[in-house]
């Protein structure tokens, strides 16, 4: 039998991995180029909208990134291993904080 915590933090990672996914997927198509950690993805002239870019669709860039470097030849086997790592716990961060907020508004919803 599954844990049931283990449930949890398995929807979460999926509804991060999802979320990542699309919103580089979308900035992708938007910007008709593939996503990178550079402009017009991130533009200093526009933070705010870069942070929340990148809070939505940088486990996607960073993922990409490291694998593109990877085939370039410019790291190693270790650091796109880490740059995984890292892009896995941002997307089950994002899927814990997305989940918090969905029950917050609903819980909000129901009161009113």
């Amino acid at each position: 039998m599954v844990n049931p915590g283990m449930e949890h933090l398995l929807v979460a990672f999926v509804l991060g991995t999802a979320m990542s996914a699309a919103a580089g997927t979308y900035a992708e198509t938007v910007f008709g180029i593939p996503a990178r950690l550079d402009r017009p993805f991130v533009d200093s002239d526009r933070i705010m909208v870069s942070l929340v870019r990148m809070l939505f669709a940088g486990a996607y860039l960073l993922v990409g990134e490291a694998a593109e470097a990877r085939e370039e030849g410019r790291c190693g086997f270790s650091v796109l291993s880490a740059a995984i790592l890292f892009a896995a716990v941002w997307c089950l961060c994002l899927g814990i904080v997305s989940i918090a907020l969905i029950m917050q508004f609903f819980d909000l919803s129901l009161a009113a």
